[in-house]
């Protein structure tokens, strides 16, 4: 009997998180619109060795010494994207629609981020966003959203 109540309690949740889900916004896409390379922190650098060679000193003991060093560095960059999202399960047109007006965007928001490195492309990218969706007269036009993430990470070792 508490097995019976314990699976339609766990229906229940699975069934009310699936509803919530349906509702609630997803990211669809992103764009990288500016990177740039941090003046906060400098390059970081690691040398190691690659290639050994083996001998024998004058006094017969054996040594290893490196041949051939690597030296690698790699950078602290800084990106901002441009986030497209909308519904879990979209209509495609309204999608196509969606994303044509991310292009939009994006580009609206490069060339203000290309004014000022870091500068906020939000309000740019937001009204340019907004006048596509506007002028494609999509259904459902509230339930997409553009909005800025910016992140800051190393660079792989070059």
């Amino acid at each position: 009997m508490k097995l019976g109540k314990l699976s339609a309690g766990l229906a229940l949740v699975f069934g009310l998180l699936s509803l919530t889900t349906a509702a609630q916004a997803q990211e669809i896409e992103r764009q990288l619109i500016a990177e740039w390379t941090s003046s906060s922190r400098a390059p970081e650098t690691r040398t190691e060795c690659v290639d050994r060679e083996g001998g024998r000193d004058h006094l017969g003991n054996r040594f290893r010494a490196c041949t051939e060093w690597r030296t690698q560095a790699r950078i602290y960059l800084q990106r901002t994207y441009l986030v497209l999202s909308g519904p879990v399960q979209p209509n495609r047109d309204n999608r196509r629609a969606a994303e044509g007006c991310m292009n939009v965007a994006a580009a609206a928001a490069q060339s203000s981020a290309g004014e000022q490195v870091g500068g906020d492309a939000s309000p740019v990218a937001q009204a340019a966003f907004s006048q596509c969706v506007d002028a494609a007269e999509m259904s459902n036009s509230d339930a997409y959203t553009v909005s800025i993430l910016e992140t800051a990470d190393w660079s792989g070792w070059l």
